[in-house]
């Protein structure tokens, strides 16, 4: 599969400058497949499973207090 992407200008030519075209495929790959492993591990992370499910109270508005409890 090809997948075709446009980045700015200025990033592009750095890029090819910074490397060469044999391994501008490679490094391409490898930081979308870094990118794709850090988004399954937060998908997996307990705290962002655990914060799918709401709780349920009488208060309407969470945030209320939110800053008072924070910061005092």
């Amino acid at each position: 599969m090809r997948i075709t992407v446009e980045i700015p200008d200025k990033l592009a030519k750095k890029f090819n400058k910074k490397f060469k075209p044999v391994d501008r495929k490679k490094i391409i790959k490898q930081a979308v497949q870094e990118k794709i492993k850090n988004e399954i591990a937060l998908e997996e992370d307990p705290f962002f499973k655990w914060a799918e499910k709401p709780i349920k109270c009488k208060e309407k508005d969470l945030a209320r207090n939110h800053d008072k409890y924070l910061y005092g």
